[in-house]
């Protein structure tokens, strides 16, 4: 598996995440994700470039992206 570093650096913190669809369908839910001071990995199969567009949007509306923690040197 090969990939490619688009910000070099280190960071350290919890990591939390999964399938973007499912992570999103919790917004707003007693088992929404409390995403404060973590780094937040998320994949998904088989969605098109404008779902996944939709569903990071609305993870950056509803608040859930804007505490991520961010240790690039």
């Amino acid at each position: 598996m090969g990939g490619e570093t688009l910000a070099p650096g280190t960071g350290s913190g919890v990591l939390l995440g999964g399938c973007l669809t499912l992570v999103e369908s919790t917004l707003g839910t007693p088992w929404e994700i409390n995403t404060r001071g973590a780094i937040l990995i998320l994949e998904d199969r088989g969605m098109k470039p404008y779902q996944v567009d939709r569903s990071l949007t609305h993870l950056r509306q509803a608040g859930s992206l804007r505490h991520r923690r961010n240790n690039s040197r």
